[in-house]
């Protein structure tokens, strides 16, 4: 670090980290002049502040053992807070053997990598999480189904980073600066302000001590509302599961899972709504060609915003368009999900009754079925 550059005009001391932040630039530039017009990825683990505008981070050769699961979550802070968004670990660990249980927690915290990559070395033993098993293999494709159906949220996400800077993945304290307890927690995260994430990060376990910052908070699998929060509660978390809630006053929009997301753009849409003290909530998506640079810069894209209003006699759920440089085409909402219903609700969309719905007392959540343009306004309606 001592040893001087440029002619002895530097020290290494000064510049170490310069040399891959200036090589992310070229790098894009001839991969744009390979693939004119198409979008590339340039993903790099020499990085400086101000690199997130050419390239991604992953986090650099890990270790197969737990305490590199830990670091996973705290790398995923901190590169959001130097201007890198999309970033993430070698999921499973590159140097070492992992095995069954930490690749399966693993994968499960991959999902909410915003670089999402299962990597290892010639050394170690196979990692595909098939190779330890059905097991591990049923639940790493539910967590990769999850993520799947959560592209849009973390696409909307993303697109947001990249017109006004900010955090994908942000510290519970980054959203809820004023709460003390908050300033300590570095096990969960959140993406954006929507999701909560406390992912099991320690082996033989199948509880997570998770905290919930003073808010409403619902259960994203099974839809139910936790009580008492602004205090830490023991959330079950079997093989199986990664806990993740959704925060009140959210609307997050999701999409049917496919093999590729190729694929999976063309799927009907859903939205997630969990109300807030107040019965109200708001949600965005942004969505464009998933193919074209510069869409943003040159408005060659949709946007929306839905905003949710109720009380104990009723409420009402709308779109309204603010953005409609891309066309939606045939993309349609499918799946509508109330949560916080403390009775069954009869839902209307323009004042006709609904394809379907079912109503859950035991979570106090109603799933409501219709065929909505994406691309057209409309309004849900509910006594």
């Amino acid at each position: 670090m001592t040893a001087r550059q440029g002619n002895d005009t530097l020290r290494h001391y000064d510049v170490h980290n310069l040399y891959g932040w200036s090589q992310a630039k070229p790098t894009l530039d001839a991969l744009r002049a390979a693939l004119p017009g198409r979008r590339g990825l340039v993903v790099s683990r020499s990085t400086f502040p101000g690199s997130g505008r050419w390239t991604g981070h992953w986090l650099g050769d890990n270790t197969s053992k737990w305490s590199h699961l830990l670091f996973n979550v705290i790398g995923m802070l901190e590169f959001n807070l130097f201007g890198m968004p999309y970033v993430g670990a070698d999921i499973c660990g590159f140097f070492g053997s992992s095995w069954a249980e930490l690749c399966q927690r693993w994968m499960q915290l991959g999902a909410f990598n915003p670089f999402f990559r299962n990597h290892n070395g010639l050394e170690g033993v196979p990692q595909d999480p098939a190779a330890f098993g059905a097991e591990v293999s049923f639940s790493s494709r539910q967590a990769v189904e999850l993520r799947y159906e959560l592209n849009p949220f973390l696409y909307t996400l993303l697109a947001e980073s990249s017109q006004r800077g900010g955090s994908v993945v942000r510290s519970v304290m980054e959203s809820f600066p004023s709460d003390v307890r908050a300033r300590g927690l570095d096990r969960q995260f959140l993406w954006g302000d929507e999701l909560l994430v406390s992912a099991v990060l320690t082996p033989n376990t199948r509880h997570v001590v998770a905290y919930f910052p003073r808010a409403r908070w619902f259960d994203l699998a099974t839809g139910a509302e936790v009580k008492d929060t602004g205090r830490a509660h023991v959330i079950p978390a079997p093989r199986d599961v990664i806990p993740v809630h959704v925060r009140g006053g959210s609307i997050v929009v999701t999409q049917e899972h496919a093999l590729r997301t190729r694929d999976s753009r063309y799927k009907p849409f859903g939205l997630i709504v969990a109300p807030d003290e107040q019965g109200a909530a708001r949600g965005r998506l942004i969505w464009d060609d998933g193919d074209s640079i510069d869409t943003l810069e040159r408005g060659d894209y949709f946007r929306c915003e839905f905003q949710s209003t109720s009380n104990s006699s009723g409420g009402q759920l709308w779109m309204r368009m603010t953005q409609q440089g891309h066309s939606m085409g045939g993309l349609r909402l499918h799946t509508v999900r109330l949560l916080g219903m403390a009775k069954e609700p009869q839902v209307l969309l323009f004042g006709r009754p609904v394809l379907s719905q079912s109503y859950y007392p035991a979570s106090q959540e109603a799933v409501v079925k219709v065929q909505q343009a994406m691309g057209e306004e409309w309004q849900l309606s509910w006594t």
